[in-house]
């Protein structure tokens, strides 16, 4: 018992003498760093942040993260990392690419410059059925029915009519089964004075379509549903050339979300998104129109960071659903000098360079991992029995404390200056061996602590051993 009490003091010695003051300042240090860290993130101007995150999307999720190390001004090197994920909003992706592409035209090029989004936007648009030229201009098909039909249709190579009600026959031919449909639909809302509602395809077969009818608030549509019937048109001409019309900003943006929203993890859809939700750095980084989905993220990314200073983790759960998260971890502390040296050049000017030194010193068991095996062989149970032990009692009544070796405690080097003449020149070098002295003084409470270590080690031994 006396042996694990008198272990127990020692051990409580050697932890208040080599590392209380130690790991305090240690602690306040890594914190220091996290805040300088998120300082450092917080002061970055928007080009800077959106530079150094990217966003992913899987079609129905964007991922977004950020990672960077930075040296604090203690000299630890910090690193951080933050996320966030949340739900696609399909329609402000496509708003995002129509706006990029007008304000991509307005720059005036004969040929459309590239831009974040530009190759997935041109897939949808051609799938769309819509042309996008060289420099930017969407046109398509101008529509050739009016509210009674196309007429002849010359430009249509099948027709489309619908069965009107009560044994009234057919409608106007119609270019598309639609518009054949919101036809009869428009005259059903008239006879029974409704203020609107809406019609769904069901089905289609091998010469109609068939939908449902519904109104707004409530009330039967008719006969409940539209049939309208399609054929071969026998006045269609193939050399007749369509009329084309440009396609607004607005028309893409509602088109372009159409998409998205029915196929958000088609290959061009889900790229389509994953880009504007990425900066676009051609673009001014604080116009909302073209930049606000990035912003959104940068400002979150930045926050979580800010959150994370304090105990170095922070995760949250936004209003909109998205979830952050952030850590800040100080790497390792480093030491660093800087050594100058000045040259004289032939024409009397001088020129001053400078080099740097750093030292670094990782994670303690990384280096040191005899002393963690150490511990470990410190925690297990003995396999001696104690002994009484005699000790002769003597009574000491002169003695009094001194110190045998003092040292000053100051370095020995000093700066130097070194001088060479070339004949044409001379150039002029100082330098100085101090920072010696400097990982010296870092080094010291780790020289303290193995010393510590060494003589417990002997203690242990003799302990264990049942020689002490």
């Amino acid at each position: 018992m006396l042996k694990r009490i008198f272990l127990i003091l020692y051990l409580c010695s050697f932890y208040h003498v080599a590392f209380a003051e130690t790991l305090e300042e240690r602690e306040a240090r890594l914190l220091q760093a996290r805040k300088d860290y998120a300082a450092k993130v917080y002061g970055y101007s928007e080009s800077e942040f959106n530079k150094r995150y990217g966003s992913t999307s899987d079609g129905s999720t964007v991922n977004s993260s950020y990672n960077s190390s930075s040296t604090a001004s203690n000299g630890s090197k910090v690193s951080g990392t933050a996320t966030v994920t949340k739900p696609a909003d399909t329609a402000k992706a496509a708003s995002t690419l129509a706006k990029r592409l007008e304000k991509a035209k307005a720059f005036g090029k004969a040929s459309l410059p590239s831009f974040v989004g530009s190759a997935a936007l041109t897939a949808l648009i051609n799938g769309i059925g819509w042309v996008m030229d060289e420099g930017g201009k969407v046109t398509k098909k101008a529509d050739i029915d009016s509210g009674t039909g196309c007429g002849d249709c010359v430009l249509a190579p099948i027709i489309y009519y619908a069965l009107l009600d009560g044994g009234g026959g057919y409608s106007p031919n119609f270019s598309s089964p639609s518009l054949a449909a919101k036809y009869l639909f428009d005259i059903r809302v008239a006879r029974f004075q409704k203020t609107g509602g809406s019609y769904t395809l069901l089905r289609s077969d091998s010469n109609s379509y068939t939908y449902s009818c519904t109104f707004t608030p409530s009330g039967s549509c008719g006969a409940d549903t539209i049939v309208v019937y399609f054929k071969n048109n026998s006045n269609y001409d193939q050399t007749s050339t369509p009329v084309l019309v440009e396609v607004n900003t607005d028309e893409i943006a509602s088109k372009i979300a159409e998409k998205l929203a029915s196929n958000p993890t088609g290959t061009n859809e889900k790229q389509a998104i994953q880009d504007a939700y990425n900066a676009d750095t051609i673009f001014s980084l604080s116009d909302e129109s073209v930049n606000g989905l990035s912003k959104a993220i940068a400002s979150e990314l930045s926050d979580a960071l800010q959150n994370a200073a304090l105990t170095g983790s922070y995760s949250g759960t936004n209003s909109d659903g998205s979830v952050t998260s952030a850590t800040i971890t100080p790497d390792s502390t480093s030491a660093t000098g800087t050594t100058t040296g000045t040259t004289t050049n032939s024409d009397g000017s001088t020129s001053t360079s400078s080099s740097s030194m750093e030292l670094e010193f990782p994670a303690f068991c990384s280096w040191a991992s005899i002393v963690c095996e150490f511990i470990d062989w410190v925690r297990e149970e003995p396999e001696t029995q104690d002994e009484e032990l005699e000790i002769d009692e003597q009574t000491v009544i002169d003695y009094q404390y001194s110190d045998h070796v003092v040292f000053g405690q100051t370095c020995p080097f000093s700066d130097n200056n070194l001088n060479v003449d070339f004949g044409i020149g001379a150039w002029s070098f100082n330098y100085s061996f101090s920072i010696i002295c400097d990982y010296a003084v870092i080094a010291r409470p780790y020289v303290i602590a193995f010393g510590h270590l060494g003589a417990l080690i002997f203690l242990l031994i003799g302990l264990r051993s049942g020689s002490v």
